[in-house]
């Protein structure tokens, strides 16, 4: 049954009126930032929300508002007074979905579900960036507060700050709601794992409930900074370690497991840019820069980064990183950087993605309570197909807790399996006289290669069938997505695309056996394609009669194809493992259906990607579709203008060419759109920020 949490019937609509009001709340509007946490698209839980006005405010900001409410009533009247039109999802008759309905406006960017707050899971919507509890924490009755707060604990991401907030009074004069509870309260529920802060604190009347004073607080919860400073004990005690030189951890030769496996990590190709976490001082990254690999360390010491560069000899600058604000130690040719920071704030926004990643003893420093936080970090950091060599330590934890911290055989599946084959390439004895004064009779060294899974069968629409099957015999219902002629949108905007000019060098990444390729070739530029079905590659040089040469790409793992006369080439590859160092910058890019194809958590990776491959001057065709996704899920995947622009508004002015309703998959309304996308010239100063134009014919 679906219901209220437990509102007193005689008070709710006092409640309900004190939280509805006409203006988003002041204190949301001072703290949001505290929610948003400079995230671009952030996503924040309203639990009984009623009619917030945040919600709308939030999504004009480009950001994601889920509410929960249980009343119809409310919801309606939420996008009714927001002028919002929506779209009605009933629950599946399903025993696992409890909610009544879930309402959305038509960009997607607001949702509200129908349900009792106790009943909205985390399979719903996933985990929340931030949560903004205006009312909820203080409606539920006092006996339901610890069931709400663990409902929050599982929505939470392990960045999310929750904004609660709560009123203290007299109970003896008003028992609620909204109830009565303390800070104390709140920080006991939480408990030791979390923070819990106030921001704010006024106090006023609440006439409505014959109340003369009211304490009404903001409290910001968050989950406890656990810095990688911490996480290694480098306390007064490590810094004197690293003053004297006792470090006891540092190596003077390569790590003999580096030496070894060197091929594996590397894959054996040349001028990699390859991430050190928590690096020290370590002799390895000389030793990787000379065999001339490009070394990007982390380490929360400076004069760890200080002491590695005097010690190797190695002539160095020290700036300030814009986007963290620490130190930074660069060699002199820039192949060698340490960034002195928390490795756990250490993000791709920073230096992009890596090549490969030599763990030689972060993970085991770090406390185990924080391994799932660095994993995610780590993932982040890695491009697809990347390989981390991980080292790791095995021993009776129960007579010595570490660092470095005992690893139990399955603990790097559990955390790293769902995204990279783990194998273990080593275990060895490794016992000697500093662990048995430890007290142990025994302790074993592991070595692990993790190695990011590629994305597989990366053609133009990649869901879930076998498409050197699918190429293998051409049959229209299962390549559903080639088409035998040339696109129209291509063909209508090439003029836009080349601003007239020909022998451009054009990209069309995920082409599959298009007839496009060879049409633009005809029209004098270079064309360059990426396709990882051979067998489509095949069946194009067959059908249009274009004899190719094939060879190893050379850096990357694939073969490339060339035409005889040199103007087109296909690269048979995964398309992530690309950069502008193997294929050069382009003029021009053709994404016939790239960007719908790859799965939507791809989809920034994809961007940053196309961001580095188009030059200065470079234009940039899409082919995109929106449509309700409650009633089909992809591929092709759904593309928004609001996606368009967190995608691609900040290097690219976007125009919308042409919009059109093409019914599609059994819906009536499915919406095409062609979109240009255009580079301006290099910056010589400040630019004005770039706007999504919306051109429809």
């Amino acid at each position: 049954m679906i219901h209220r949490p437990r509102l007193e019937n005689q008070n709710q609509n006092k409640f309900n009126q004190d939280c509805d009001c006409d203006e988003v709340n002041q204190l949301f509007l001072k703290y949001v930032d505290k929610l948003v946490s400079g995230r671009t698209v952030a996503t924040i839980l309203f639990p009984l929300c009623s009619k917030d006005k945040g919600m709308k405010w939030l999504a004009e900001k480009g950001h994601c508002a889920v509410g929960v409410e249980i009343q119809e009533e409310a919801i309606r009247d939420f996008f009714k007074e927001s002028k919002l039109d929506f779209t009605e999802r009933k629950a599946p008759d399903d025993d696992i979905i409890i909610f009544e309905s879930v309402k959305k406006d038509l960009k997607g960017v607001i949702k509200i579900y129908c349900c009792d707050i106790f009943h909205f899971k985390r399979e719903y919507e996933g985990v929340f960036d931030g949560i903004w509890d205006r009312g909820g924490f203080v409606a539920v009755q006092r006996a339901d507060v610890n069931m709400y707060v663990d409902m929050l604990k599982q929505l939470m991401s392990p960045s999310c700050n929750i904004l609660l907030n709560i009123l203290k009074y007299e109970r003896t004069k008003y028992k609620g709601p909204p109830h009565h509870h303390t800070e104390e309260e709140v920080v006991s529920l939480f408990g030791e794992e979390y923070t819990v802060t106030c921001v704010h604190s006024h106090t006023s009347p609440a006439p409505q409930f014959n109340l003369e004073e009211v304490d009404r607080r903001c409290l910001l919860v968050s989950h406890k900074e656990h810095s990688i400073a911490s996480n290694r004990n480098l306390s007064e005690y490590w810094r004197t370690c690293w003053e004297k030189g006792t470090l006891h951890w540092h190596k003077n030769d390569v790590h003999k497991y580096l030496k070894k496996y060197l091929k594996t990590l590397t894959r054996g190709k040349p001028t990699l840019r390859i991430l050190v976490p928590l690096c020290g001082k370590a002799v390895d990254m000389k030793w990787l820069s000379d065999q001339g690999y490009t070394v990007v360390g982390v380490e929360t010491e400076e004069i760890a980064a200080k002491t590695y560069f005097e010690e190797q000899e190695i002539p160095y600058t020290v700036s300030k990183d814009k986007t963290l604000g620490c130190p930074l130690y660069s060699s002199e040719d820039n192949l060698t950087r340490i960034y002195c920071c928390d490795f756990l704030k250490f993000d791709r926004d920073v230096e992009g993605q890596f090549d490969a990643v030599w763990d030689r003893g972060a993970f085991v420093a770090i406390e185990p309570s924080d391994r799932p936080r660095y994993c995610q970090v780590l993932l982040s950091l890695m491009r697809s197909d990347v390989v981390c060599l991980l080292v790791s330590y095995e021993y009776d934890y129960t007579k010595y807790n570490g660092p470095p911290h005992h690893v139990a055989d399955g603990q790097l599946q559990e955390l790293f399996g769902a995204d990279c084959d783990v194998l273990r390439l080593e275990l060895n004895d490794s016992f000697g006289e500093q662990h048995r004064a430890w007290r142990l009779s025994a302790f074993h060294q592991k070595v692990h290669s993790l190695q990011k899974r590629k994305i597989q069968n990366m053609s133009t629409a990649r869901a879930a069938l076998e498409w050197n099957k699918a190429w293998t015999s051409w049959d229209p219902d299962r390549v559903p997505f080639h088409k035998v002629d040339v696109h129209e949108a291509l063909e209508t905007y090439i003029e836009p695309l080349t601003d007239g000019r020909t022998e451009l060098k054009i990209f069309v990444p995920l082409c599959g056996k298009s007839v496009d390729l060879k049409w633009l070739c005809d029209r004098g530029h270079h064309v360059v394609g990426v396709e990882i079905a051979e067998l489509a590659i095949q069946q194009f040089s067959e059908e249009q009669g274009i004899e190719f040469k094939s060879q190893p790409i050379g850096p990357i793992e694939g073969t490339v194809y060339k035409s005889i006369d040199g103007k087109l080439e296909i690269l048979s590859c995964d398309l992530f493992s690309i950069s502008r160092q193997v294929i050069g910058g382009f003029d021009a890019v053709w994404d016939r259906g790239s960007l719908v194809a790859i799965n939507r958590d791809q989809r920034k990776e994809y961007s940053q990607l196309m961001h580095s491959l188009v030059k200065d001057d470079g234009k940039y065709l899409i082919t995109a579709s929106q449509y309700d996704m409650d009633q089909y899920s992809g591929p092709p995947h759904c593309v928004t203008p609001a996606d368009m622009e967190t995608l691609y508004g900040e290097k690219f002015e976007i125009e919308i060419l042409k919009e059109f309703n093409m019914p599609s998959f059994g819906m009536e309304e499915y919406t095409m759109r062609y979109y240009l996308l255009s580079r301006s010239c290099v910056d010589v100063g400040p630019s004005p920020a770039k706007k999504t134009k919306y051109f429809k014919t």
